[in-house]
């Protein structure tokens, strides 16, 4: 008898563990076992931090920016053949004598100055501006072309305002 007394001991632990490690399929298991692993919430950024990150991210727009200008394309000088272009798609192209060609092409902050040489009619100065990354005739004429299209400070950089 002895030496069935370790077989049942052995043969019935194998048991209990067999249980142990998986459940029946069909019966389901009404007890809970408590997590082990701690359970925490997501930290919240303190004051700081959010101000911080929303300093660094307009930092970065600012700088993005300033970057944007320094590469975009300056609108002076400019050629006689683009406000040509711009010319002839404008209004005040309309209102002009026909011209194939520009010269006397001046060009400050944005702005520029062209000359216009039709056959039959006096030659007239059309006043462009550079806007929304175009550029725009404003105004044109024999006289007083400048006038409430130029500005003053800018005016008195060109030779025909």
């Amino acid at each position: 008898m002895t030496t069935r007394a370790p077989l049942l001991v052995v043969l019935g632990a194998g048991l209990a563990l067999a249980g142990c490690t998986e459940p029946a399929a069909s019966a389901p298991s009404t007890a809970s076992a408590p997590s082990s692993a701690p359970t925490t919430a997501a930290p919240t950024p303190s004051p700081e931090a959010t101000t911080a990150t929303t300093t660094t991210e307009a930092t970065a727009k600012t700088a993005a920016k300033a970057t944007a200008k320094a590469t975009a394309k300056p609108a002076c000088p400019v050629s006689a053949e683009k406000l040509l272009t711009v010319l002839r798609g404008s209004k005040v192209g309309g209102t002009l004598a026909p011209t194939k060609r520009l010269t006397n092409v001046e060009c400050h902050s944005g702005y520029a100055l062209a000359q216009t040489n039709p056959v039959e009619a006096d030659r007239a100065v059309v006043v462009f501006r550079h806007s929304g990354g175009a550029w725009h005739a404003v105004n044109g004429g024999t006289a007083d072309y400048c006038d409430g299209f130029v500005p003053k400070a800018i005016a008195a950089r060109f030779d025909r305002c």
